[in-house]
């Protein structure tokens, strides 16, 4: 942090945003502060006083922003080592004071040269050192005399990412309430485990900004206690840093600020999105960044955690995303978070694993459950009528587990040594079937697509977020059905009518040759066995070569009957 005289900040329809400085070497800040460090960096070679040093800032002072330059200057002195001057250390400067003092007491007022001699004498003679020395160290100690012994220097964007960093300590040092977010689990445990450790009062309640679930920290400040203490604010602007460091985080703040009509209270906004040119990472031994915990707590986790990734294709932008850690669950102030949750579509189902025993431990877990499972988050885009949140619970077979299961009788099952997977896929199954049929209910897509001779199914699914399950059914509702499926496409009725026609007309009876025909109409091969089969025909194989493979027809050709067998289920009934 920065003294309070030497923040800098601006205040806008209710806002009060810090002066932060631009790291960018064409910026008048940026020259300033390679400037100052240059200072240092001399001063420390030639030994000068910390009087000399601030005698030639003092001109940076007069040109630009007296409390930026004090501000960097505040920041490097904190990486200095100041000492007294050598051959002053042969005696305490505070104890020759004090006998120069007595001295003058006893002798009278030094009025003359020969008088002050005699007492600087007599001091010398009590501390055993030389006239000199006295003179020397008499005001040795003092903060202007001290000289610079060494000084660890900083690059000029690091020491303006830093001197930024201070300047928001600053304004959160007498906040009278603060809150933020962070993503990722791990990361709300580092924090939240700081919140605890510095003694502040806080609670968690959940957010639905822009329709996400999240969960904020409110820490109420130290304006807003009966007492405040800089001790309780010092607390508060340490959080800062530790927030900052994560990936996405945001804080709004109150701040009481005193102006020419009384006290008025100010808005501080401030996030990832908005600082990424004026406060990111550090290097040279300021504070860095925390990467997302990549540990687990036991083995049974880790391993279970790979087995269930195999099931999960992780890349697929359509599947289930498992997560390690993620954001907490909370409900009535209080937080958990959870050891996984999986992820598609805005769903999310969450994993608990109960394999550690203490009779509190189980008691507190239970409780915690409770509340969260009696809580009612905002929906999902695909769960307007989620009651709870969806969660799964893993106990292991050998706790006591009463607590947990008078709790919730569905989601919990138990493991002995090894979680097995069944139950969540199982679970993830019905979920899926959910997410279908609800898509097929809220979603709808172009005429063009739906009117389309050919639409692959995986591209029209990426394009409106939606399950591959649900294309066909969602293209049915919106053109009465008339669309086969081919493998990974859906083909119009005119062109399927139109290729049906050619291999009838032309008494094709190669399956190459009606490859062919639907290799013209642009077909993918992989779909023409498919197709054919819709339409009514056999591919009867003789031996390994295709083009010995012959078509042969064992159905009506009426693509109405095509289509007939096709017909998708009731979307309102997709089971």
């Amino acid at each position: 942090m920065l003294p309070g005289e030497l923040l800098r900040y601006r205040t806008n329809r209710g806002k009060i945003i810090p002066a932060f400085c631009t790291i960018e070497p064409r910026a008048e800040e940026y020259a300033i502060a390679s400037l100052i460090i240059s200072e240092f960096t001399e001063a420390q070679t030639k030994k000068n006083r910390k009087k000399e040093i601030y005698s030639r800032v003092s001109a940076l002072e007069a040109e630009y922003d007296y409390k930026l330059v004090r501000g960097l200057c505040t920041l490097l002195e904190r990486r200095s080592s100041f000492v007294v001057k050598p051959g002053a250390s042969k005696a305490d400067s505070a104890a020759v004071r004090r006998t120069l003092f007595v001295e003058s007491a006893r002798n009278g007022l030094a009025l003359s040269d020969d008088a002050r001699l005699k007492i600087i004498r007599d001091t010398a003679k009590i501390h055993s050192i030389s006239d000199a020395d006295v003179s020397n160290i008499m005001w040795a100690d003092l903060d202007e005399n001290l000289l610079l012994a060494k000084f660890d220097s900083i690059g000029v964007g690091d020491l303006l990412l830093w001197y930024n960093m201070s300047l928001a300590q600053t304004l959160l040092f007498r906040c009278t309430r603060l809150e933020f977010y962070v993503s990722g689990g791990t990361n709300w445990k580092n924090v939240l485990r700081a919140v605890k450790m510095r003694g502040l009062m806080y609670t968690l309640e959940s957010d639905h900004e822009n329709d996400k679930d999240r969960i904020r920290c409110i820490v109420e400040g130290a304006l807003s206690l009966f007492k405040m203490t800089d001790r309780y604010g010092t607390a508060i602007a340490e959080l800062f840093p530790l927030i900052a460091r994560n990936p996405v985080w945001d804080i709004s703040a109150s701040i009481v600020k005193r102006t020419d009509s009384g006290k008025k209270t100010y808005v501080f906004e401030i996030s990832s999105d908005n600082t990424k040119d004026y406060i990111r990472q550090f290097t040279d031994g300021l504070p860095t960044g925390i990467a997302e915990s990549a540990s687990y707590d036991s083995a049974t986790e880790q391993r279970f955690a790979s087995i269930l990734s195999g099931y999960l294709d992780q890349k697929d932008p359509l599947g289930w995303k498992i997560v390690r850690e993620p954001d907490p669950l909370a409900a009535g102030g209080k937080a958990m978070i959870p050891d996984f949750v999986l992820e598609r579509f805005g769903r999310r189902v969450y994993l608990e694993i109960v394999g550690f025993w203490t009779p509190d431990y189980v008691q507190r877990k239970a409780a915690k459950l409770r509340d969260i499972l009696s809580a009612s988050p905002k929906d999902d885009v695909y769960a307007p009528a989620r009651p709870r949140a969806d969660l799964l619970v893993a106990v292991d077979a050998s706790l006591p587990c009463s607590h947990i299961t008078s709790i919730m009788e569905d989601g919990i099952f138990t493991f002995d040594r090894h979680i097995s997977v069944k139950p969540i896929l199982d679970h993830l199954r019905r979920v899926d079937q959910t997410i279908t049929k609800e898509a097929v209910e809220n979603v709808t897509i172009s005429r063009d697509d739906a009117d389309a001779d050919l639409l692959a199914i995986r591209d029209t699914a990426l394009k409106y977020r939606i399950p591959e399950d649900a294309v066909r059914p969602i293209v049915e509702c919106a053109n009465s059905g008339m669309h086969i499926q081919a493998g990974s496409h859906l083909v119009h009725a005119r062109l399927a009518d139109t290729i049906s026609e050619a291999i009838d007309d032309g008494h094709i009876e190669g399956f190459v040759d009606a490859c062919r025909i639907m290799d013209a109409a642009k077909i993918p091969d992989a779909c023409h066995a498919d197709l054919l089969s819709s339409l009514g025909y056999d591919v009867v194989w003789t031996d390994l070569n295709p083009a010995n493979a012959k078509i042969k027809r064992t159905k009506s050709g009426s693509l109405s009957n095509a289509i007939d067998r096709q017909k998708c289920p009731n979307p309102g009934v997709l089971d």
